[in-house]
């Protein structure tokens, strides 16, 4: 379900996005206070999600930023965003649930504006990323995606879940095949 920001006109999804979260702003919606924005991904969109990120589902995304105007054509989105899904253990690929929450602050700069970064150290996580504004539009729904999928836990793994493999050509009794510096130590003796 979408609901509207506050005050504010929400831009229609482009349908040539090729985002699974196609929420886009155009930039004359921002306005001099800015536009916030509570939104909870569709049925459609939790499901291209649940596709995109190769999962078994996702049940649920919402998220709530606002979009603020800064000088230069710039704009600051930030906010946060919670998602529940499901993924397979990668040992018994029985299903293990993850519920994420993650806070995001990204700026969206004209091409020109994007300054290079300084030769001097600095950490990385003092300023927020940066993002080139494409046209007059500001994808909210690329940058969420690309937060959460960069959230999903690349092996979940049941808690009791353990992972014991042994090579059926393997006789458990070998020592010498099962242990790397068997051959070494042996070579070691002959000497």
């Amino acid at each position: 379900m979408t609901s509207q920001p506050t005050g504010q006109p929400v831009a229609k999804p482009n349908a040539q996005s090729a985002a699974p979260l196609a929420w886009q702003h155009g930039v004359t919606s921002v306005g001099a206070r800015g536009v916030t924005v509570d939104r909870a991904a569709s049925a459609a969109e939790l499901e291209n999600l649940k596709t995109e990120l190769d999962v078994l589902s996702v049940e649920a995304l919402q998220a709530r930023y606002t979009i603020t105007a800064q000088s230069g054509r710039s704009y600051l989105m930030s906010g946060d965003f919670t998602a529940r899904l499901t993924q397979a253990c990668v040992v018994t690929l029985e299903p293990v649930a993850q519920n994420i929450a993650e806070t995001f602050s990204v700026s969206f700069c004209p091409p020109g504006r994007i300054s290079e970064p300084e030769e001097k150290e600095r950490p990385v996580l003092d300023a927020p990323d940066v993002e080139v504004l494409s046209g007059d539009v500001i994808e909210a729904g690329r940058v969420v995606f690309e937060l959460l999928s960069a959230a999903v836990d690349p092996y979940p793994r049941r808690g009791e879940a353990e992972f014991s493999w042994q090579d059926p050509k393997t006789d458990p009794g070998d020592i010498e095949i099962l242990h790397p510096f068997a051959v070494l130590s042996k070579l070691k003796n002959n000497d």
